[in-house]
C-alpha cells in the first residue's frame, strides 16, 4: 500500500493501482534523467518503503529509487541507483536512524536514506539467489538473513552505530527462511520453507505454526504481514 493506492511487483515489471481512478499504470525506469525514462519490465523480487521513498529490487540485481516528490501526474519513474560491479542486490529492509540494510552477493551494506550514500559494508559472501532475504529488528539491533529452503540462516548483532554487523551465535534463527517482521508486541515471526511459521516471543519462548498443530494450510510460507489491528 503507498499513497492512493497499492503498487504490484510481477514478473514483467511493476504497476500502480490507483484508488482514484480504479486503473492500473505501468511504472517506468530511469537512470536519473527524464530522457532515459523506459518501461519497467524486468522482475521486481522485493518493495520496501522507507524515508518517504519506495524502493524496489529486481531480478538483475538493482535496486529502483520512487521519489513522490518528483512524481508526474500519470507517471510512476523509478531511478536506477549505482552500483558496484558485480554486486548483485536479492533484498533489502528498514534499519535504524532511518537508514537502510541491502543484502547481496558481496555482503550487507548499509546506506543512508536516500539508498545513495553507503555508510559501512559489511563484507561477507553470499550465494546469490531470489530467495535471499534481510530483516533488521531495530528493536534489538539484531538483523536476520535467510536464503529459503536448504539454505542456513544467520543472525547478526550491529555492533556500532554505522552498523557494523557480528555473527550472534546464540540467538535462535530456523533454518530454510524466507521471511522475517515483528509483530505489534516485538515478537519475531519467521516465515520458512517446510516448517511453518515460527514465533520467538520477547520472553524468549518458542511457537511453532504447522498443518499439524494449526489451521495453516502449508508449512511452506513465502511472506508475511502484520497489519495495523496487529493480525
Amino acid at each position: 500500500p503507498y499513497k492512493g493506492g497499492i503498487f504490484v511487483g510481477s514478473d514483467y515489471g511493476l504497476d500502480f493501482y490507483s484508488f482514484g481512478d480504479g486503473r492500473f499504470m505501468r511504472c517506468g525506469v530511469s537512470d536519473g534523467t527524464e530522457s532515459s525514462s523506459r518501461p519497467l519490465t524486468v522482475r521486481i523480487s522485493r518493495l520496501c518503503e522507507s524515508g518517504g521513498y519506495l524502493f524496489a529490487v529486481t531480478s538483475d540485481g538493482d535496486i529502483l529509487r520512487y521519489d513522490p516528490t518528483t512524481h508526474v501526474s500519470g507517471a510512476y519513474t523509478f531511478k536506477r541507483l549505482p552500483r558496484d560491479t558485480g554486486r548483485r542486490y536479492a533484498d533489502m529492509c528498514r534499519g535504524g536512524s532511518g537508514r537502510l540494510l541491502a543484502l547481496s552477493n558481496d555482503g550487507i551494506t548499509v546506506f543512508d536514506r536516500t539508498g545513495e550514500i553507503e555508510i559501512t559494508m559489511n563484507r561477507m559472501p553470499f550465494k546469490f539467489s531470489h530467495n535471499l532475504n534481510i530483516f533488521c529488528d531495530t528493536l534489538r539491533n539484531e538483523v536476520y538473513v535467510g536464503g529459503g529452503i536448504g539454505e542456513r540462516s544467520v543472525s547478526f548483532v550491529m555492533d556500532d552505530k554505522r552498523g557494523s554487523l557480528r555473527e550472534n551465535s546464540e540467538s535462535y534463527i530456523p533454518s530454510d527462511l524466507m521471511a522475517t517482521i515483528l509483530d505489534n508486541d516485538g515478537n519475531v515471526v519467521f516465515a520458512t520453507d517446510g516448517g511453518g511459521v515460527v514465533v520467538k516471543r520477547t520472553d524468549g519462548d518458542m511457537d511453532s505454526f504447522t498443518p499439524g498443530n494449526s489451521t495453516l494450510l502449508a508449512d511452506v510460507i513465502y511472506s508475511l504481514y502484520c497489519d495495523r489491528r496487529g493480525n
